[in-house]
């Protein structure tokens, strides 16, 4: 994300980089970029209060490595016996059942 608002930048391009969950200025922009649709929540509510064009860039960080090898706890022992998608869905029911999931939309 960074290498790439760097070179649009040498291109002479205006670019900044917020995150998601920030308040944006929408007209400031003439196009919005979005990395990583991990969780579309976050981007859709931009697209839709923007009303901009917008392209994404599905870069998608897998974090099981070091899920499986790293983590600690409880979750450090199921998470070495889960696949990846497994491993995204018991932290997405974790964070609901702990009201700690939330929906940038909302």
């Amino acid at each position: 994300m960074t290498e790439t608002a760097a070179h649009l930048k040498q291109l002479g391009v205006g670019v900044d980089v917020i995150e998601t969950k920030r308040t944006i200025d929408y007209s400031r922009y003439d196009l919005l970029h979005f990395f990583n649709i991990i969780r579309p929540a976050d981007i859709l509510v931009h697209i839709e209060r923007s009303q901009k064009p917008f392209v994404i860039s599905p870069i998608l960080v897998d974090y099981s490595e070091y899920d499986k090898l790293h983590r600690k706890g409880l979750a450090g022992k199921l998470f070495k016996w889960l696949p990846p998608a497994g491993i995204e869905y018991v932290k997405t029911i974790y964070r609901a059942a702990r009201r700690k999931d939330v929906l940038a939309s909302n």
